[in-house]
């Protein structure tokens, strides 16, 4: 990104800062697009894998964001010691919301 990007959508940060909305880290962010924007059914197990981090940092990630309802653990029928992470409509307006707020980020 150059610097006229950022400045672009500095206004975004700003108002996310200011918010009360959910504030989310890098990790957790990487976490709820990964499993929004990937076709495939997400494990923890894939998210390490996909990301490159360990299944316990994944695991922190999920914490928070299913305590937000923004996605949920539900469990693998083809194998009971694996846990899917599953989509919430809520995870879905959240990332519709911030992709609205980076696409405009002085309509927000």
């Amino acid at each position: 990104m150059n610097m006229r990007e950022l400045e672009n959508i500095y206004p975004s940060i700003l108002k996310t800062i200011r918010s009360d909305k959910k504030d989310l880290t890098e990790r957790q962010k990487g976490v709820l697009l990964t499993v929004y924007l990937m076709e495939d059914l997400q494990t923890v197990k894939s998210l390490s894998k996909h990301l490159g981090v360990s299944k316990a940092a994944i695991s922190r990630a999920i914490d928070t964001l299913e305590s937000y309802g923004f996605i949920r653990r539900l469990p693998d029928k083809r194998d009971k010691r694996s846990i899917i992470v599953n989509k919430t409509v809520q995870g879905k307006v959240y990332i519709d919301n911030w992709n609205e707020s980076l696409v405009n980020p002085t309509n927000n």
